[in-house]
């Protein structure tokens, strides 16, 4: 199973890491911060059973948080720096303890998987060049990142492996769920239709047009929709008049679900009939006319398609349940002695 980036155990250090591109300058922070690790105290701050943490790995740790921070525009606040500092070292004894209890076969996997989740990572990005920059940005470099990833699959093969061998989730239990939880797995009404759009804001800036354009354009939509609503070929009106260039691929059409993000085209477009043509449709960014071709009713995921995932929700939730205990359990038996100056 390929590890994902909302996976429990991932989102424990690297939550929110990778927002946004940002600018050059941060990104040359970044490498600075990076170059750093050859200046910071090897002091030792955590030992324990088989492990030992010293200054200049808290620090990089620390520093690489705060330029996460940072790039997302949301600083951590100075009197929260020794709150953080004890948190970071916390997780980073977790994770040394984890990596001590993995078997060859636990670091194999959790190599191949945070292989697969870094592949799919750069592949979501225009070039790795690109995602590289944004990792910078982020205070880490690629060659970090990596090691940061892997540990953390590492670390989630162990925890599956103490947490989950005893949790068998059943078919039953899966079906109590699905049947208790049934809201969860609709699929709300739907209405397919074409749609001709004609924009009053600019495309460049998102700024409203002017008054007069917004007339213009408005002529231009009531124009469409007499000729729409006189049976003229719908297809043909939307090459014609919609600026919708992602629709106009697909000659116009898309569907709207009830309770989506537009609600004044979404009730205009549920009052139609099959086969009718709206009013023109002011939705604040733009007019709309609109052809309905069919209802969907609500409907609901059967559970063979959802069984799986439901199965690996409750495995998760079970883990998320038991993970503060047995975390507390191995810190205690490691005899961890933290000395923070």
């Amino acid at each position: 199973m390929k590890l994902k980036a909302s996976n429990l155990l991932f989102c424990f250090l690297f939550s929110g890491l990778l927002h946004g591109y940002q600018p050059l300058e941060a990104q040359s922070s970044a490498l600075k911060i990076n170059n750093l690790s050859n200046l910071f105290s090897n002091d030792i701050v955590a030992t324990g059973k088989d492990l030992e943490i010293n200054r200049s790995e808290l620090d990089k740790a620390i520093i690489t948080t705060k330029a996460n921070r940072v790039s997302q525009g949301n600083p951590i606040p100075p009197h929260l720096n020794d709150k953080v500092e004890t948190q970071i070292l916390d997780k980073l004894i977790t994770t040394k303890i984890l990596l001590t209890k993995a078997t060859q076969e636990q670091k194999r996997k959790g190599g191949l998987n945070a292989k697969s989740f870094l592949e799919d990572l750069i592949q979501q990005h225009p070039s790795k060049e690109t995602f590289e920059r944004q990792l910078l940005s982020t205070g880490m470099d690629l060659k970090y990142f990596k090691e940061q990833v892997t540990e953390q699959a590492i670390v989630k093969e162990v925890i599956d492996a103490d947490l989950k061998t005893n949790y068998i989730v059943t078919s039953e239990k899966a079906r109590e769920f699905y049947e208790d939880k049934k809201e969860v797995f609709a699929i709300p009404e739907r209405a397919e239709l074409r749609n001709i759009y004609i924009p009053t804001r600019s495309k460049l800036t998102g700024e409203p047009l002017s008054s007069s354009e917004k007339t213009k354009r408005l002529i231009r939509a009531k124009e469409a929709q007499k000729k729409a609503s006189s049976g003229e070929d719908f297809i043909k009106l939307v090459e014609t008049y919609s600026e919708d260039v992602v629709t106009k691929e697909n000659q116009g059409q898309v569907t709207i679900a009830r309770g989506s993000n537009n609600p004044t085209l979404e009730e205009a477009v549920f009052a139609l009939q099959e086969g009718q043509v709206s009013t023109v449709v002011n939705t604040g960014s733009g007019y709309h006319v609109v052809k309905l071709i069919q209802k969907l009713p609500k409907e609901y995921q059967p559970f063979s398609e959802v069984s799986e995932r439901i199965k690996l929700q409750l495995e998760a939730e079970n883990v998320q349940k038991l993970l503060p205990e047995y975390l507390d359990k191995l810190k205690r038996e490691a005899n961890i002695k933290i000395s923070l100056d």
